[in-house]
């Protein structure tokens, strides 16, 4: 899961620095560094909590904060490169299906970190219903999903490299990043009120 995030983190940091224009020596470096070190405090927290003794449903829900943190981050990196480039239309509909299977699954794995929810043996839906294996279902759907968005992105950050380099030193000059170009198009502006 680690390393998985580590690569989804990964190349979005490399997609944001061709969009913006960040093209120092150091940037493999800094994006090696920040990725490593956000995956590997994905892991580590948890696992701190596990030895303080904290009770496993707390541990269950800050290690999905983390890792799904991290999932979002490469998720709406996509969504505005794609958006940026052109391709999120012929992607949308996989994105919706993966951002539903991610909401799906979360609900089937309510029960493992809100306590009484599921008692073993108990009466009720939750304890009868094999919430786990749906789980394992949806996560794999998405994952596939996600996977996929990897692959498009990379092939995007392939032609945005070659763009640059064919554009030469002039195409090199540093942009506003895209989250906030994408802010200021959504604040309404002076003309349209």
């Amino acid at each position: 899961m680690a390393i998985a995030a580590h690569m989804l983190v990964s190349a979005a940091l490399h997609a944001l620095q061709l969009d913006t224009g960040v093209m120092t020596t150091g940037m493999e470096t800094t994006r090696f560094a920040v990725s490593t070190s956000l995956a590997a405090f994905a892991v580590y927290l948890p696992w701190s909590l596990i030895e303080a003794g904290v009770s496993t449903h707390v541990v269950w829900g800050v290690w999905a904060i983390c890792f799904g943190g991290l999932c979002a981050f490469f998720i709406i990196t996509c969504l505005g490169l794609f958006y940026e480039h052109g391709i999120l239309n012929e992607n949308a509909l996989e994105f919706f299906a993966g951002i539903v299977t991610v909401i799906l699954g979360t609900a089937c794995t309510a029960h493992s970190f809100i306590p009484g929810l599921c008692v073993a043996g108990g009466p009720g839906l939750m304890a009868q219903f094999p919430f786990h294996t749906v789980w394992h279902l949806l996560s794999s759907i998405s994952s596939l999903i996600c996977g996929r968005s990897l692959d498009r992105l990379l092939q995007l950050t392939e032609v945005m490299e070659a763009r640059i380099a064919a554009a030469g030193p002039a195409a090199k000059q540093k942009r506003k990043p895209l989250y906030i170009r994408m802010f200021k198009d959504a604040l309404p502006s002076q003309f349209s009120m």
